[in-house]
């Protein structure tokens, strides 16, 4: 008896040291790839391909991100490319502040905000680095890293984890969200890294960009005033149309589309104007991720326009991500 109990402590000794050897192998290649990585922090330029998964839906991006630290400020350029309908979005951060440029439309917004290090990015080596320090899981393969870990986008309360490859030169290779079915809803491929990239004063600069932006243009609006209202059909809401309405002031039509239900939401709907010199618009509020790209929230309302048509989704009492579900689940005008 005394044999067997003492063989029974033995084993689980053991057990526990190999828990505890584990561990610290662990922590150690966390801390070890946390300080390697952070070296490259400094600048960096990277291009991927970003699939989005929604429902039935899916999105298809080309993702450019450049990344400078200069004189203690972090300056971002990221442009997404909406393969879907051929157009781009341009998010800038320099030291005058956060702006959201379309250049099909000739328009910027500007804001002021922590974008894009307030919230996590999958397209975002600083976004990888903070999952890196956390508690998830670290595996060393012949090639690199493999990295696990719960997945905190609070907007997306569906996407549940998220799975990180880097190479041995700690270049980013894949970033994979999977949804609480662990069916893989993001999924974005690396496809150039650059962590020593030379950039042009000009990078991170509105007008410049803006420039650029248009002269590089390869598709207009797509979306027409007869294409409206769109109805938020694939958004996960209890929520049923009780009433639209049609204003028109100035020759500007505007539709207004009323939700009840467990959840009470208005949405209008407009064409947006496209004007032949673009001004800079500042705005109140928070850059918000969306299914179609980018929007903005403040107060009770979510805007962003998607291929020429300019979306408010208003309510009161109710958390930004249900906005979001609603924007997410509109329907759409694609290229034709």
């Amino acid at each position: 008896m005394v044999k067997k109990i003492f063989i029974g402590l033995l084993i689980i000794g053991l057990l526990g040291l190999g828990s505890w050897k584990l561990f610290c192998s662990s922590k150690s290649n966390r801390d070890e790839l946390v300080k390697k990585v952070v070296k490259e922090l400094d600048s960096y330029y990277m291009e991927a391909v970003m699939e989005m998964l929604n429902g039935e839906e899916q999105r298809n991006f080309n993702v450019a991100v450049s990344y400078l630290k200069s004189d203690g400020e972090d300056k971002f350029r990221i442009s997404l490319l909406d393969n879907n309908i051929n157009q781009q979005q341009i998010l800038l951060r320099n030291g005058e502040g956060v702006y959201v440029l379309t250049p099909t439309l000739n328009q910027v917004y500007k804001f002021s905000s922590d974008w894009p290090l307030n919230s996590p990015k999958p397209y975002l080596f600083h976004s990888i680095v903070d999952v890196i320090k956390k508690d998830g899981s670290i595996k060393s393969v012949s090639d690199g890293y493999l990295i696990s870990a719960p997945a905190e986008y609070k907007n997306s309360p569906s996407w549940k984890k998220q799975e990180i490859k880097i190479n041995k030169d700690l270049h980013p290779v894949y970033v994979h969200i999977l949804n609480d079915l662990n069916q893989i809803v993001v999924n974005v491929t690396f496809t150039k890294v650059d962590l020593n990239p030379d950039f042009d004063e000009k990078e991170f600069v509105v007008d410049d960009n803006m420039v650029k932006g248009r002269e590089e243009m390869t598709s207009t609006v797509t979306s027409t005033i007869t294409d409206l209202p769109l109805l938020p059909a694939g958004a996960d809401v209890s929520s049923t149309l009780k009433e639209s309405t049609k204003t028109v002031v100035n020759g500007k039509t505007t539709y207004i589309l009323t939700y009840q239900g467990d959840t009470n939401f208005t949405i209008t709907q407009k064409m947006a104007s496209i004007d032949d010199f673009y001004s800079i618009l500042e705005v109140e509020g928070e850059v918000v991720d969306l299914f179609n790209g980018f929007g903005w929230y403040n107060n009770g309302v979510l805007s962003y326009t998607y291929n020429g048509v300019e979306y408010n989704i208003y309510a009161k009492n109710v958390a930004t991500s249900l906005l979001v579900e609603v924007a997410n689940g509109m329907q759409v005008v694609s290229k034709k």
